[in-house]
């Protein structure tokens, strides 16, 4: 794989439980609902993320700075506490994150390196 390789630091979130029947949208084909999508693309931007990859409901985001991925996460993690709130208990979304901090090498649509690799996305 051709490409560029960095140190960055990567968001990797991830849907749980996600779509059981409970939690499904009407009129979705399943991932993130669109109301979360704009939520963790807002954020993402916010902190000056890139979306490295998008696979169904989970995201690989990458960031220059280890304190913004990190401060990203902990934003998502009240933003969706605040969604949930509203939210019978049945209908709740959970999401996983994780921060890692390493190389990734980007080509085209393709991403792998020590970064992608922790995550578990290959």
């Amino acid at each position: 794989m051709a490409g560029v390789v960095r140190p960055t630091a990567v968001l990797y979130t991830d849907l749980t439980g996600f779509p059981s029947p409970a939690a499904r949208v009407p009129g979705s084909s399943g991932g993130v609902p669109g109301d979360l999508r704009e939520l963790l693309r807002a954020k993402f931007q916010e902190f000056h993320g890139e979306e490295a990859r998008t696979v169904g409901d989970a995201f690989l985001v990458e960031f220059s700075s280890a304190v913004d991925a990190v401060r990203c996460a902990v934003e998502i993690q009240g933003a969706l506490r605040a969604v949930n709130r509203g939210r019978p208990s049945a209908r709740r979304l959970s999401l996983q994150i994780g921060v890692h901090v390493g190389t990734l090498l980007r080509s085209g649509w393709d991403v792998a390196g020590e970064a992608v690799d922790v995550v578990g996305w290959i």
